[in-house]
């Protein structure tokens, strides 16, 4: 695999793609859009980042992971139903809401400023992220932009919805090697260190930095 951290954005990749999500759950706690956008995973090709980004009591909220920080995706096609997009992160997320503009700023201008998890604690402890789309919401395209940019995905069971034409029904997708068991959650480079606002990621981050030292 090549190495993440040596890699650059492709200079025909679009500056980010958006794909609207039906549900997302991490733990035990979960959230279903009630409306188009109320849930967004977003990828932001050149800053190599991804977010999810959700309407949470009337603010504008995000999750934010850098690339690297991915260890596995997992695409279940559904069929007819929804399709299953599970993310695996070795790093919690960074925690962001929208800022209120300040006066005399830009129309439209929006800025965010860290704050803390608001999942009730979950996205901090757990590592498995679960989104649900519409059938194809995850195309091929998508798909060949996230290996090109290191991030490893794989396909399983039924194959479901238009966007799914030329994925393999070998447990991955065309061009691109298996990523299976234990191996597959392996990554290349040193962890990322986030600034955060966050008490308890920093005890998390803190408590790698020990576990590495004592290796």
């Amino acid at each position: 695999m090549v190495d993440p951290s040596a890699m650059v954005a492709d200079a025909s990749d679009s500056p980010a793609d958006h794909i609207p999500v039906k549900k997302l759950v991490i733990g035990s706690w979960n959230l279903t859009a009630k409306y188009d956008e109320h849930v967004l995973l977003s990828f932001y090709w050149p800053e190599r980042k991804l977010v999810w980004e959700v309407l949470h009591l009337g603010v504008v909220r995000k999750m934010e992971v850098d690339f690297e920080d991915v260890d596995q995706c997992t695409l279940t096609p559904g069929g007819e139903t929804q399709d299953r997009f599970t993310i695996e992160l070795h790093r919690p997320p960074r925690f962001f809401k929208e800022n209120p503009p300040a006066a005399g700023s830009a129309a439209g201008e929006v800025s965010y400023v860290y704050t803390t998890d608001f999942t009730n604690g979950q996205a901090s402890a757990d590592s498995r992220h679960t989104l649900f789309f519409e059938p194809g919401a995850i195309t091929r395209e998508t798909a060949k932009k996230m290996q090109h940019h290191g991030i490893r995905i794989s396909l399983e069971g039924e194959r479901g919805g238009r966007g799914h034409a030329g994925m393999s029904m070998s447990g991955g997708l065309v061009g691109m090697p298996r990523s299976r068991g234990p191996a597959a959650l392996s990554m290349s480079g040193p962890m990322r260190q986030p600034p955060t606002s966050s008490p308890r990621l920093d005890a998390i981050v803190l408590k790698d930095q020990l576990n590495r030292e004592m290796r």
